[in-house]
C-alpha cells in the first residue's frame, strides 16, 4: 500500500493548530513556536529549518525550542496521537495499523551524543531505531469495489525510540550469548502492543507489519489483544501436523482466478497478470524457545492463502506471487465462473487491501483474525530445513 498525501496552503494552519496548539511543553509560548515552526514545514515538506525561514531570528528560535528538554517527541505527538486514540475506537470500523521500524541515520565519523549504531554498524553509521505505527480506516462500502479503494488516512497512532548499545570491543558479531544480556530489537514489536492496548468490543484492528514481526509471540499477543495481523513472512514456519506453512500454500485448492494490471518497470513491460487464489487450513506450530522444546505453546490456527500466477507469459522470468495466513479460516474466499469480481469482492470483504504493489518475484505474508493483505516480496520456494 502507497500513501501520499501534501497539506494545501490553506490547510497546513489549522492542521498545524489543531496538532500542536495544546502540546504539553511546560509553556504556551513553546506550544505556540511548535505550531509556527509546524505551519512552515507543512508548506515546505522536505526543507531544512535554515531553508524554512527567511529570518535568521526564526532560524535560531526554532533551535533554541527543540533544544528544550520539554521538546520531546512523546510531548510533541500527545494531542496528535490522543486523537487518533480516539478515532479508533469508533465502533464497527476496521482500522489498519502500519508497523516498521525506520534507521534514523546521522553521517559522519564524530560520534554525536544520544545517537548509537544502525544498519551493520560499520564506521560512520549512526543514529536510532523508529519504530512508527500510522493508523488509517478502511472504508465501510469496501466491498463494492473491483479495486482497491481509497483509505483514510487517521495519522500516527504511537512511535517508539530505541538507541543501540554499542557492541563492546572484542566482541564477536552476533555472539549469542552477548546478545542476550541487551535488549532484544524484536522486543519493540511486543512493546508496541502494549501501548496500544486492546481493540475495543466492535472494532476491528489490523496490524500490518514487515518482516521483523514475523515472531511466533508477536502473533500470539495480537490475538490476545484482540488485534489481526498482517506480517510479511520471514520464515516457512512449521506446522501442528508436521508440514510446512509454504508447501501448504503450494497445495492449497485454487478458489478463483482474477486479473491485475501490473506498471511498466526497469526491464519489464506493462501487462497485465492472471492471478488464482488458493487457501487451505493450518495451525502454526509455536518454535522451540529456551527451556522450552517446540509445541510447548498453543498453536494459531490460520488459513494459509496463495495468490499466484500459475501460467505467466512466455519471457516473464519471475512469475507473481504472495502467501498469506488468516487465522478467520477461508470461508470468505468464492470461486466463480469468471473468477475475479467475486474473488476481489470476497478478499476486499474481509478487509483485503487490492492492487498490491507488483514487480518481480514475491514473498509470503502470514496474516491472522481478518485482514489477509498480502504485500508483494522476493518469492521463497518452499522445501528445505527452515528456522521455526
Amino acid at each position: 500500500m502507497m500513501l501520499s498525501f501534501r497539506l494545501s496552503t490553506l490547510q497546513a494552519p489549522d492542521w498545524a493548530q489543531q496538532t500542536f496548539a495544546r502540546a504539553p511543553l511546560g509553556d504556551q509560548r513553546r506550544a505556540q513556536r511548535a505550531t509556527h515552526v509546524a505551519q512552515a514545514m507543512a508548506r515546505h515538506p522536505g526543507l531544512s529549518i535554515p531553508a524554512l525561514f527567511d529570518s535568521p531570528y526564526e532560524v535560531k528560535a526554532t533551535y533554541t525550542f527543540l533544544d528544550r528538554p520539554e521538546a520531546t517527541p512523546d510531548r510533541l505527538q500527545r494531542p496528535h496521537r490522543d486523537a487518533v486514540a480516539q478515532r479508533l475506537r469508533e465502533s464497527d470500523h476496521t482500522f489498519l495499523l502500519l508497523e516498521d521500524t525506520s534507521d534514523m541515520s546521522w553521517a559522519g565519523n564524530q560520534p554525536v551524543a544520544g545517537l548509537g549504531p544502525i544498519g551493520l554498524g560499520r564506521k560512520g553509521l549512526q543514529g536510532f531505531l523508529l519504530h512508527s505505527v500510522l493508523a488509517v480506516a478502511w472504508p465501510r462500502e469496501a466491498a463494492g469495489h473491483s479495486r482497491r479503494p481509497p483509505v483514510e488516512v487517521l495519522g500516527l497512532a504511537d512511535q517508539i525510540y530505541h538507541v543501540r548499545t554499542p557492541r563492546p570491543a572484542g566482541e564477536k558479531r552476533g555472539h549469542s550469548k552477548a546478545r542476550l544480556g541487551r535488549q532484544r530489537e524484536s522486543a519493540l514489536w511486543a512493546a508496541m502492543g502494549q501501548r496500544l492496548g486492546a481493540a475495543p468490543a466492535g472494532v476491528r484492528w489490523e496490524r500490518v507489519c514487515d518482516r521483523g514481526a514475523d515472531i511466533f509471540e508477536f502473533l500470539a499477543a495480537c490475538l490476545a489483544l484482540r488485534h489481526g495481523f498482517v506480517v510479511r513472512a520471514a520464515q516457512d514456519r512449521a506446522l501442528e501436523d508436521g508440514g510446512r506453512l509454504f508447501q501448504a500454500a503450494c497445495q492449497a485448492d485454487v478458489l478463483g482466478h482474477f486479473e491485475l494490471a501490473l506498471r511498466a518497470r526497469p526491464g519489464q513491460s506493462a501487462r497485465v497478470a492472471r492471478l488464482a487464489v488458493a487457501a487451505a487450513p493450518v495451525r502454526l506450530r509455536s518454535p522451540q524457545r529456551p527451556g522450552h522444546g517446540a509445541g510447548h505453546e498453543q498453536p494459531i490456527a490460520a488459513t494459509v492463502v496463495r495468490v499466484f500466477e500459475p501460467d505467466p507469459p512466455a519471457g516473464v522470468k519471475a512469475p507473481l506471487e504472495w502467501r498469506s495466513a488468516d487465522r478467520r479460516g477461508g470461508g470468505g474466499f468464492r470461486a466463480s465462473p469468471g473468477g475475479g469480481g467475486q474473488i476481489q469482492r470476497a478478499l476486499a470483504d474481509r478487509g483485503v487491501p487490492q492492487g498490491a504493489e507488483d514487480g518481480p518475484g514475491r514473498r509470503a505474508a502470514a496474516t491472522g483474525d481478518g485482514g489477509a493483505a498480502v504485500r508483494g516480496h522476493r518469492h521463497h520456494e518452499p522445501g528445505g530445513a527452515a528456522p521455526d
